[in-house]
């Protein structure tokens, strides 16, 4: 037992080591015993805990004990593992803040531009297109459970106010490519038919929290074609978005047109988006 317990292993992972502590610095209880893979499996899980965290988190950019708070473990543990991940470029600083790091970035981007090759071929020429009719941000996304996911997105002067960015992953209901997702799929039936205990994730305080709100927003969208998300993803930011429904009735995508100022008159948008997104869904199913 001495010599086990004189003998440290250092953990090691697939993806480089990222979870191997540093020189000197303190380990957690559990991490301090003989047993290596088990000890390994607690870190790597702690670890992929603070990853999700970093990736989900809507405002792009989080505090130390806030990542502590949201995962449950000690600060001196979230330190130790988050400044780990900083050193393989999984996360990064910004300031005293962390953020996802290069590398997760594009992992995450090119896992997103793989599954959606056929999507991204089609819409890209459509969205420069769009973009070139509007001169405001224009952007792409799918739906993810109750998430929707940012594939593509241009932007031309001013659009840097647009925080949104390529891989960024947002509550559906707070955002108009993801409400557009969800009325195309039919969730205001779910919400009418089955309801909805809980109130709705927000991100600002103009955020639908009443599932009833959101179902009737979204049975308008039948009449129109379109809907609207005023600063309820983003302060400042409104947007016009709409799904791209394919012949089989399938939402295969959403698109939407975004300005900073809640004074932006983006309704005059509404028939060119929904030429844009007619002519995606036509180029899928003509594949």
């Amino acid at each position: 037992m001495a010599r086990a317990h004189g003998q440290r292993r250092k953990h090691e992972l697939s993806v480089g080591s990222v979870l191997t502590a540093p020189s000197g610095a303190a380990r957690d209880a559990d991490e301090d015993r003989p047993d290596a893979p088990d000890s390994a499996r607690s870190s790597v899980s702690k670890a992929l805990q603070l990853l999700e965290v970093l990736v989900d988190n809507p405002s792009g950019e989080i505090s130390l004990s806030e990542l502590s708070l949201q995962v449950g473990l000690p600060i001196s543990t979230v330190h130790r593992l988050v400044n780990a991940l900083c050193q393989h470029g999984l996360a990064g600083r910004v300031g005293v803040k962390y953020c996802p790091g290069y590398k997760l970035v594009e992992l995450r981007t090119s896992s997103q531009m793989t599954e959606h090759r056929a999507l991204l071929t089609v819409a890209t020429p459509v969205l420069e297109w769009l973009f070139a009719q509007c001169g405001a941000t224009v952007q792409l996304g799918v739906l993810r459970g109750f998430d929707v996911v940012c594939l593509e997105k241009f932007s031309g002067s001013g659009g840097s106010r647009i925080p949104s960015r390529v891989g960024a992953r947002l509550p559906a209901s707070c955002t108009g490519l993801g409400k557009a997702l969800l009325a195309a799929s039919g969730f205001a039936d779910v919400v009418e038919t089955r309801g909805m205990r809980r109130a709705l994730p927000t991100l600002t305080p103009y955020s639908i929290r009443d599932p009833k709100v959101l179902a009737r927003q979204l049975r308008e969208m039948s009449r129109t074609g379109v809907i609207f998300d005023n600063d309820e993803s983003h302060i400042g930011v409104r947007s016009i978005a709409a799904p791209v429904v394919l012949r089989n009735r399938t939402p295969a995508a959403a698109i939407a047109i975004s300005a900073f100022g809640s004074g932006a008159m983006l309704e005059r948008y509404a028939p060119v988006l929904l030429k844009a997104a007619k002519r995606i869904a036509y180029g899928l199913d003509s594949q």
